[in-house]
């Protein structure tokens, strides 16, 4: 018998679900699903990623948000680079990812990197709903962390915003929304 067995179970539009089957007899789980595992994901499909996708996605400071993806099940997950960040900012020509925005992990990561295309487009005029995201993609009028440091800076990490499409910093101890990626 096996007790804990874990499936993943995909759903219409790339939605992937963790769901825990028990046989064990006073299981705390009646529902089969386990609190990891309420944690929907979404498959890109240009990329090959899969990243979390919740409504009200987890705020965090910068030094606590690495571990809260690490400690999500079933396998690692990990803050986005700004590169895979950037890719999941739609309809804004100046910050897709090959868009006139300096800020890149080949090109450049310092502050000054930050030039004026990268304050993105107009609020909420995106192609989804208004905000500049994947239709699938669950998204809130917050910052997202990434795992890119700012170069010149030691407390200041870059951030993408889908209300407008931008490109931004953000000292370390302030709360952001996390959004993993494996």
């Amino acid at each position: 018998m096996l007790a804990g067995l874990l499936l993943l179970v995909t759903v219409a539009c790339g939605q992937t679900y963790g769901v825990e089957e028990s046989d064990s007899p006073g299981s705390d789980t009646q529902s089969g699903v386990t609190s990891n595992a309420s944690l929907p994901s979404w498959n890109d499909p240009n990329s090959g990623l899969e990243w979390t996708n919740q409504k009200e996605p987890q705020r965090l400071n910068y030094p606590d948000a690495p571990d809260y993806c690490q400690q999500l099940s079933p396998s690692i997950w990990r803050l986005p680079t700004i590169d895979e960040a950037r890719t999941l900012l739609v309809g804004c020509q100046e910050t897709l990812f090959d868009g006139p925005c300096n800020v890149s992990l080949e090109g450049c990561l310092g502050k000054a990197c930050g030039n004026d295309e990268c304050d993105g487009c107009q609020l909420l005029e995106g192609p989804y709903n208004g905000y500049y995201a994947p239709g699938d993609l669950e998204v809130r009028e917050d910052w997202y962390w990434t795992a890119s440091m700012v170069s010149d800076s030691d407390r200041s990490v870059w951030i993408v915003r889908h209300t407008f499409a931008a490109i931004s910093t953000s000292k370390t101890e302030w709360e952001r929304a996390v959004r993993c990626v494996r």
